[in-house]
């Protein structure tokens, strides 16, 4: 009886080639997916925070220019370039408009130095002057280039904005 016994291996439990494989293939497609998903969210908040702050270039914007052509007498567009007079002693305000940034520039009397502001709304917004029958109003349209370049429904729309300004009667 001793020979059967010593003739007899030791049984290990172990995992087949296959069953190793099945696992590793299982593992790779959840570890893809979760790449994959991480990829994503990045764009998706890269892109949320490039809204926010065109939001907030544009609300910084949409303050500044309502508050100048409130208090201007006279206003002159001419090739991207909105002046705005005053009467008294206040200098010029002049707005250069590109297609994707608006500058504000400002001299100062007393040193006769340019004070410039940029509104920077970014590559995927376009904006556009707002012609208007009013003498004592003007405007900008700034609109999503993206939407408008593609013609083609995306699943989130960005809004229109417009931006309009009318100047308040002297007493």
């Amino acid at each position: 009886m001793r020979l059967k016994e010593s003739n007899r291996r030791p049984t290990r439990a172990a995992f087949t080639l296959i069953e190793i494989l099945v696992v590793m293939s299982v593992l790779s497609s959840v570890m893809g997916g979760a790449i994959a998903l991480t990829i994503v969210m990045q764009q998706s908040l890269k892109q949320s925070d490039e809204n926010l702050v065109a939001r907030q270039q544009l609300v910084r914007f949409a303050d500044d220019f309502r508050n100048d052509f409130h208090r201007a007498q006279r206003h002159r567009f001419q090739s991207g370039t909105l002046t705005l007079e005053f009467g008294d002693e206040q200098p010029e305000v002049v707005y250069q408009i590109d297609s994707s940034s608006i500058s504000r520039m400002v001299e100062s009397d007393e040193t006769k130095k340019k004070r410039q502001d940029s509104y920077v709304f970014g590559a995927s917004f376009a904006i556009e002057p707002m012609s208007t029958e009013k003498a004592g109003t003007f405007g900008f349209r700034v609109t999503d280039s993206q939407n408008r370049q593609s013609g083609q429904r995306r699943s989130v729309q960005r809004p229109e904005f417009e931006i309009i300004a009318v100047r308040r009667l002297n007493q």
